[in-house]
């Protein structure tokens, strides 16, 4: 409410908008995101122009929590586009839908070159590994084509080390641990095996942030939850 929807003030004042715009779309503030999805719908269906600097938390609510209309109107305007900082957004909220079948279909686009630069491959699979909706399809995608990744970067190559620590650093069992330890295990990363290495060793970090902290964590949110609630019905 304090930072408005209105693109105006000081640069601090607009990047704070941004940042808490941006942080109540991702946790489905629900006033933020019927108003994060009228303006993408003026956009659509209108031609209305979304503010420079709203234009990240926009698209996010258009495609976060729009469907395959949505997604293809900004698939649309990434290949109308020749601006290269517009398309670096666009990639990126195409990669925020939570909806499966468009994830998997989208990292499969990643390897058509007359869809997606081979430069900005790595970028967009790292996007959808950063979508929790995306993270275990961006991971099988990489193992099913690795040899792909392989052949078109080179073993050790700096993309080839960004696709490792980006894909699989996120991951906190011990499953997770030991399937990535046994697949790198099986195939040659050449320099790349310094990445395997932070990349396990990001793992296990998670792990243990987990076993120290997800209880009381859960436990503090719950009880704060409850005395929310109870202030309200109050």
């Amino acid at each position: 409410n304090n930072v408005t929807w209105i693109d105006s003030g000081e640069h601090l004042e607009k990047f704070l908008r941004a940042v808490v715009l941006s942080q109540a779309i991702t946790l489905n503030h629900q006033p933020s995101v019927a108003q994060g999805k009228q303006l993408y719908q003026n956009w659509m269906n209108k031609g209305q122009k979304v503010p420079a600097n709203l234009k990240n938390v926009v698209y996010h609510a258009g495609i976060r929590y729009g469907g395959q209309a949505e997604w293809d109107f900004a698939w649309k305007q990434y290949t109308e586009t020749d601006v290269p900082s517009e398309k670096k957004k666009l990639l990126y909220a195409l990669s925020l839908t939570t909806d499966s079948l468009r994830l998997d279909r989208y990292l499969y686009m990643t390897l058509d070159e007359s869809k997606i630069r081979k430069g900005d491959t790595v970028a967009v699979v790292s996007y959808i590994a950063g979508n929790p909706a995306g993270r275990v399809l961006a991971w099988r995608f990489v193992k099913q084509n690795w040899n792909i990744f392989q052949n078109r970067y080179g073993v050790g190559a700096f993309d080839m080390n960004r696709l490792v620590t980006r894909i699989t650093g996120m991951f906190s069992t011990q499953y997770d641990f030991e399937e990535i330890k046994e697949f790198f295990g099986r195939h040659l990363t050449g320099t790349g095996n310094r990445a395997v290495s932070q990349t396990l060793e990001s793992i296990e970090m998670n792990i243990d942030w987990l076993t120290r902290n997800e209880k009381p964590v859960v436990e503090w949110l719950s009880n704060n939850n409850n005395n929310n609630n109870n202030n309200n019905n109050n």
